[in-house]
């Protein structure tokens, strides 16, 4: 089924206090096939407290102006073809427009076939071709960033 170039569609770029974002991915009927939420860093701790991240220098800085790719996935139907790349380029927009100075990935970069349960991060050999970089992490879980 073809998918709306229109997508993806921001459905709560104003959250009350502007700490969070949704981004749909539609396909031409309308339907959702897939979903990014974008958060302030500073008001999503646990995600910094993985046994991976929590003793890493890179987020010792202040982040009041550094936005964090919380989530994301997409519809099995709809992998591999273009919808996780099309969220990150439109959260990318949007964490501009909120202000970012910065915004970071803790995505995944497996050496085997990637697992359902670690897709939400996203994959890093992706997001690095939309110009993140690698500013600390092992490989295969790298903290990827994007400054503004």
């Amino acid at each position: 089924e073809a998918l709306d170039k229109a997508w993806p569609t921001i459905c709560s770029r104003d959250s009350p206090r502007r700490e969070t974002a949704g981004i749909v991915a539609t396909d031409s009927n309308g339907a959702v096939i897939g979903w990014l939420k974008l958060c302030l860093a500073p008001t999503v701790p646990k995600i910094y407290a993985r046994r991976l991240y929590r003793t890493l220098d890179c987020f010792a800085d202040k982040r009041d102006h550094t936005w964090v790719i919380a989530c994301m996935l997409t519809h099995p139907e709809h992998r591999r073809h273009g919808v996780a790349r099309s969220l990150v380029e439109a959260s990318i927009e949007v964490a501009r427009e909120l202000g970012a100075q910065q915004l970071e990935a803790l995505a995944r970069a497996p050496e085997d076939p990637i697992q359902d349960a670690v897709l939400a991060m996203g994959p890093a050999d992706m997001m690095q071709q939309l110009g993140f970089v690698q500013v600390a992490g092992p490989d295969s879980y790298p903290v990827l960033r994007i400054s503004f």
